[in-house]
């Protein structure tokens, strides 16, 4: 399991993804009380972060953009069900081939995009979608598929707009917000080795779930900055 790199996470970033993180442990605990503690103390040094953030408006942009994210996901993955339902359609073998054409080449036969990092995702989506314009656009049309194809495009675009705009806002971060990262860093390091020391492999992944995602994209996005310049 790749490690929770929590010095190298957005402050935001990373207190957002704790949120998320101690919602799935509290429903996980079964009754633990000092997990319970450890979950309190960790909360309430995240909310700290997120309530001196500066401008509302960055919430608002961060919730948008988890809104915009699972719009994408939702389409791509109806793309992928819709192809595999006609991969079985043995009585018209054209749309067979098709479905098993688009398959192989945009989804190399496994739906594993939506567990990107999100850039690294809006990437992918935009060099298949050329693909599916191109070469596999006769399979396109064949199976009707012209407007869910443009919708992946649109709801990629939004996300990619939304994104840079979040972007440009978080590097107008007050200096102060860097004085709740200790903390939050010492409270999510107890959290964190409780989970993985008492749940089970399961529940312990479901838990560290937003925080990895965090992690697996600052680490696939090493040139842009860890934190606000202090």
């Amino acid at each position: 399991m790749t490690p929770i790199r929590l010095s190298y996470i957005n402050p935001v970033e990373k207190a957002e993804a704790a949120v998320k993180m101690i919602g799935i442990a509290r429903a996980r605990a079964g009754g633990d009380a000092f997990l319970a503690s450890l979950c309190d103390d960790a909360q309430a040094r995240a909310m700290i972060i997120l309530d001196n953030m500066g401008s509302k408006e960055q919430k608002a942009q961060t919730e948008r953009l988890g809104e915009l994210d699972t719009k994408r996901d939702d389409l791509l993955r109806a793309l992928y069900y819709r192809l595999k339902g006609d991969s079985f359609m043995i009585t018209e073998p054209a749309r067979v081939e098709a479905a098993v054409a688009i398959l192989g080449e945009v989804f190399d036969h496994r739906m594993q995009a939506v567990s990107m990092p999100l850039l690294k995702e809006t990437a992918w989506i935009r060099e298949r979608l050329g693909a599916l314009g191109g070469a596999l656009a006769p399979h396109v049309t064949t199976l009707g598929l012209t407007g869910l194809v443009t919708s992946i495009g649109e709801a990629n675009d939004a996300f990619s707009a939304a994104y840079e705009n979040r972007s440009s806002a978080r590097g107008d971060l007050p200096k102060a917000i860097m004085t709740f990262v200790p903390d939050l860093n010492n409270a999510l390091t107890l959290l964190c080795s409780y989970i993985e020391a008492r749940f089970s492999p399961e529940d312990r992944d479901a838990a560290f779930d937003p925080m990895m995602k965090v992690t697996r994209k600052r680490t696939s996005l090493p040139q842009e900055p860890e934190t606000p310049a202090p």
